[in-house]
């Protein structure tokens, strides 16, 4: 049995058990198929063979309930088998499924069986474009739910009805059905119904802009799911957290937030359960971001925290944006220097001492090399071959102040401690193995070999492109965001430049979008741009 229907969409467990339900309905247990099947969980598949067999597999389900009687059965197998027909377009053949099941379903006074026909007559409703009676169905089919207590439906018409609301324009309405659903599920769901309408719920307060309606239904799902020991959860809880507190303007919250989260997911990782790592790498570039945009702030330039947080919080609404590239490995420690990278960018941090200025520093770089000096004397843990290739006119650097107090003397004493901050552009858009290019014997840096010249004129022009990738060229100071190493926010390239076709496909669990450039015109604009500024996605549900 499943405690959640297929509308609701967790799990995907349907094909295993649809054999055995029918097998056992067709022995003449009728309460088999008077069940919520696994089936329905397929339909919530995007591929279009699953739904097929989904929609097969519930009419099926129909006919076994006809002969065995069993009216309740046969209404809510009508309500499948119409939801199935609603996912697959086929509109007539739903509106008949879903009438007969919601007269059936009448006949033998049934709720449940009344609230999952009414809530696939919503769905069909939404196919149609009819918002509105969208938003009255699900409504009455979310009231349905409630009376009859079932918390798999219960669940499914709050999600319909949080849908409906939001399309209609009713946040406030949308968040106020969530959480008259949760004083519901928290007694008699399961855990995922209760995280699924609590992203809901968060979800709903963001687009009506209540962000304290949001953070305190994050705490409330962070302190759930610490409990249920899920550091996964937890950890995303956290993360949204820091995004709205960030928002708010209160980076200190923001920033232990997203330390503690991160800290979980490493745990997790360590103790050899599986990690997200894509989240452990967001969260790697928000606590930096942090920690940058906190001395910016200090500054006078609060609005960027805003701005950071709007970003953050994208992902928690219906459309995942993608704007970074994480990279494997995703940070790391080597002689004092801390790194952390995404597939276009490689950020360094190191702490210089007390009383260090800016104007005291020299950060030199070539395309393969970094030298970086102190009063005209070099600090060893920054110098050296880099493990691949830099833009130079896409790098920065700055130094960030912050205030310390030792004890010395048996009295607290105050210190300005100087960290340098370095974003340094990958020309190449792939993830770097280290930092430091590992030295083999005297084996010189790839970069650094001679090229073989079948003429004098190839030997010109490639002893000039040695020459000029060896030679150290001072960075610019200043900066160390983002948005300086993005180059401004101006258009450079135009679309048809570069691209000359794009075409997609698609498997059962993955959809793949090919994007096909000229290879001239890419070299091009990899010498200016970085290809993580020319990548991005915005990925929603159908």
């Amino acid at each position: 049995r499943s405690s959640q229907p297929f509308w609701y969409g967790r799990p995907r467990r349907c094909l295993r058990a649809e054999g055995a339900a029918i097998s056992a309905c067709m022995a003449g247990t009728a309460q088999a198929v008077a069940m919520d099947s696994l089936l329905q969980d397929a339909t919530r598949v995007p591929g279009k063979g699953r739904r097929l067999e989904a929609h097969q597999a519930a009419q099926r389900k129909v006919e076994a309930c006809r002969r065995s009687g069993d009216r309740v059965g046969e209404a809510k197998a009508l309500a499948e088998f119409g939801l199935a027909c609603v996912r697959l377009n086929k509109q007539d053949e739903a509106t008949a499924a879903l009438d007969d099941s919601l007269a059936i379903s009448r006949e033998v006074a049934d709720e449940a069986a009344q609230a999952a026909a009414q809530i696939g007559l919503a769905r069909l409703q939404d196919r149609r474009g009819d918002a509105f009676g969208f938003a009255r169905t699900a409504l009455a089919a979310h009231a349905l739910a409630m009376q009859a207590g079932d918390a798999a439906l219960v669940a499914a018409s709050c999600d319909s009805v949080v849908d409906a609301c939001l399309k209609t324009g009713r946040p406030s309405d949308a968040a106020r059905s969530a959480k008259n659903a949760l004083k519901l599920l928290r007694k008699v769901g399961g855990p995922d119904l209760v995280a699924g309408i609590e992203r809901r719920l968060i979800q709903a307060c963001l687009r009506g802009g209540d962000e304290e309606g949001a953070l305190h239904a994050a705490k409330r799902a962070c302190a759930r799911m610490h409990q249920a020991e899920d550091a996964e959860g937890e950890a995303s809880m956290l993360r949204l957290a820091a995004a709205l507190h960030l928002r708010a303007g209160r980076a200190e919250l923001a920033l232990r937030a997203a330390q503690e989260a991160l800290t979980l997911l490493r745990a997790r990782r360590a103790s050899g359960a599986a990690s997200d790592e894509g989240q452990e790498a967001e969260l790697r570039l928000l606590i930096d971001e942090i920690l940058g945009l906190r001395e910016a702030a200090a500054e006078g330039a609060p609005a960027v925290f805003d701005a950071l947080a709007a970003a953050a919080l994208a992902a928690e609404g219906p459309v995942l944006r993608m704007r970074r590239l994480p990279a494997e490995p995703g940070d790391g420690e080597t002689g004092g220097v801390k790194w952390s990278q995404t597939l276009g960018r490689m950020r360094l941090t190191y702490v210089l001492g007390d009383g260090v200025s800016e104007e005291s520093l020299s950060v030199q770089a070539s395309a393969y090399h970094m030298q970086v000096m102190l009063d005209a004397k070099k600090i060893a843990p920054l110098c050296g071959a880099l493990a691949g290739k830099v833009l130079l006119r896409r790098s920065r650097w700055k130094v960030v102040h912050e205030d310390v107090k030792h004890r010395r003397g048996g009295a607290d004493v105050s210190t300005r401690r100087a960290t340098l901050v370095l974003q340094l552009a990958k020309q190449e858009h792939k993830a770097w193995p280290c930092l430091w290019h590992p030295a083999k014997g005297e084996m010189a840096h790839p970069m650094a070999r001679g090229r073989f010249s079948w003429t004098v004129d190839m030997h010109e022009e490639a002893s000039m492109q040695e020459a000029e990738e060896a030679t150290l060229m001072q960075l610019p100071s200043g900066g160390g965001t983002e948005d300086a190493i993005a180059g401004g926010a101006g258009f450079t390239f135009a679309p048809d430049d570069l691209c000359v076709a794009v075409d997609a496909s698609q498997t059962e669990s993955r959809i793949s979008v090919s994007v096909h450039f000229d290879a001239e015109a890419l070299a091009v604009a990899q010498q200016s741009v970085l290809l993580e500024d020319l990548f991005a996605a915005d990925v929603g549900e159908d």
